[in-house]
Formats: structure tokens, sequence, C-alpha cells
């Protein structure tokens, strides 16, 4: 069992993302809502952007005239195989950005 002291930033991400691969946890997302429209932020347990059949960890939709959305995991999310988000909605030209907090197992 792995004790985690604290999470990796993933960065500010604006599109579709690969935030790791390998083994670990997701422990929160903060997305910012973009100007016009909704983003869906869907988060995979992949090692890359192939989303058939993989599991679904958390999903986020952020729409134009939030502030923003912040959710840390009580208890983190395991991974098995990696990080994936994939955004999607008619607001991804329109200023949105997220950051992804994971640990590494």
């Amino acid at each position: 069992m792995f004790v985690y002291s604290y999470s990796n930033p993933s960065g500010l991400k604006t599109s579709s993302s690969q935030i790791m691969v390998g083994p670990g946890a997701l422990s929160g997302i903060d997305a910012v809502a973009p100007s016009s429209g909704v983003v869906v932020l869907t988060i995979y347990d992949s090692p890359d952007n192939n989303t058939s059949g993989r599991v679904v960890l958390a999903q986020v939709e952020v729409d134009a005239g939030m502030v923003s959305v912040n959710h840390e995991f009580t208890t983190p999310v395991g991974v098995n195989q990696g990080i994936y988000v994939e955004a999607t909605g008619t607001g991804i030209a329109n200023n949105y950005s997220y950051i992804v907090r994971f640990l590494r197992g």
C-alpha cells in the first residue's frame, strides 16, 4: 500500500490530454468555465487516447457563466493504466482550462 503526502499537478491544460501513464490515483480536478458553451471533461483510466472500453473515473461539466469547478476526492480514485482527459462540448474553443491532481503509484 502506498502512502501519499501530496498530489502532483498536471499543469494548466486547454485540450484533451494524457496526464500520466501507469498506476496511481486521481485526487482532484479544477476547471474554469468557457466564455461560451459547455465543456465536458471525461477522465479515463487509460494509458493513451484510446477511450474505447476504458473505465471512466470521473466526469465534470462546466458551463459558461460558472465561475469554476473544484473537486477534491476525499479518498483518491485508484488508477491502473494512466489518466487521460477527453474534453468535448460546444465550449472547447472558448477559453476553458483545467488542472488535474494525481498521485503516482
